[in-house]
């Protein structure tokens, strides 16, 4: 059963020059250490794919959290998945083109 839907979109030149404070509170652990790997222009769509996913879930789960508690981190494969302390099935699909990234969110 449907628990909740998410869709996040977000312009990604918004997160150029972002500052490390923002970061911090965006990306957790795991993340920030794919972040780090990344060249400056993937680093930018990696936090704004991050930030849109995070977005979609939240609107998903009708509540709040601490994003930098939250991964969205991808298989072998590229799928992307959502490691977080929930009882719910989380199905998550990130996609980006030109200027924006756009995330939607199922809970089951």
């Amino acid at each position: 059963m449907i628990k909740g839907i998410g869709i996040d979109i977000a312009l990604i030149s918004r997160f150029e020059n972002k500052s490390e404070h923002f970061i911090e509170r965006i990306l957790s652990k795991e993340e920030k250490s794919v972040y780090l790997s990344l060249n400056e222009e993937r680093k930018i769509v990696y936090l704004a794919s991050r930030f849109s996913a995070k977005e979609a879930l939240f609107k998903a789960i009708k509540k709040s959290f601490d994003f930098s508690k939250v991964s969205v981190l991808n298989k072998e494969n590229g799928e992307p998945f959502v490691k977080m302390d929930s009882p719910n099935i989380i199905h998550i699909s990130i996609s980006h083109d030109g200027d924006y990234v756009i995330t939607y969110v199922i809970i089951e």
